[in-house]
């Protein structure tokens, strides 16, 4: 699937459910108004990755607790990256899979709500770099650590609601590379701040 079609894709289902919902955009949002279950998807990688088919899908479960309103939360990202142009004989490719599980804070005042938070993640690669279709190196890259995010989000309607998040991690990272005639196993530590994580757009029911 091209990212043309897929951005399309992200596009009509935004369309279709603010239509659905378009009886909702004058309401006066209050915490007592919040759906249990969340849907998000997270459409930055879309701008910032044109050659690549990637896109997290954010599901969230809010509950209410006696301090507040809080959240569980899982991140599922899938990714296959080409480092060519050409799909039937590219040079690079990069099957991968991230999860994360994490727990959110809430504030809610109106529809605006900002929240804040901790996850733990994983994620694995294979990395193939090919010449004539022959591969001639391969590297498996395993990540494990934990974010601290915070954020902010805006409710459209009841149902519609969109995010943005800035994330802290840090990453304990395996490399295992395996190369004509070179084999290498290497681990890295290291602390990241990433200023615009994601930006999503969810669905609540």
């Amino acid at each position: 699937m091209s990212i043309n079609s897929f951005f399309l894709m992200i596009c009509l289902f935004a369309v279709s459910v603010f239509n659905s919902h378009a009886q909702d955009s004058t309401f006066n949002y209050n915490s007592e108004m919040l759906k249990k279950w969340e849907v998000g998807i997270n459409f930055l990688s879309v701008f910032e990755m044109p050659q690549e088919v990637a896109s997290g899908i954010m599901v969230k479960r809010h509950f209410q607790t006696n301090k507040g309103i809080r959240a569980l939360r899982l991140n599922i990202v899938p990714r296959i990256f080409y480092g060519s142009s050409s799909l039937t004989r590219p040079y690079n490719t990069t099957p991968s899979i991230y999860a994360a599980i994490g727990y959110e804070w809430q504030k809610h005042y109106g529809r605006f709500v900002p929240f804040y938070g901790g996850e733990i993640f994983t994620s694995y690669a294979v990395i193939k770099n090919a010449a004539n279709g022959i591969t001639i190196a391969k590297q498996t890259v395993f990540d494990i650590g934990g974010s601290g995010f915070i954020g902010a989000k805006y409710y459209a309607t009841r149902s519609i609601s969109f995010s943005i998040e800035s994330h802290l991690r840090y990453t304990y990272n395996r490399v295992v590379l395996n190369s004509t005639g070179v084999s290498a196993d290497n681990y890295l530590r290291r602390l990241t701040l990433l200023p615009i994580y994601a930006l999503y757009l969810h669905y609540h029911f």
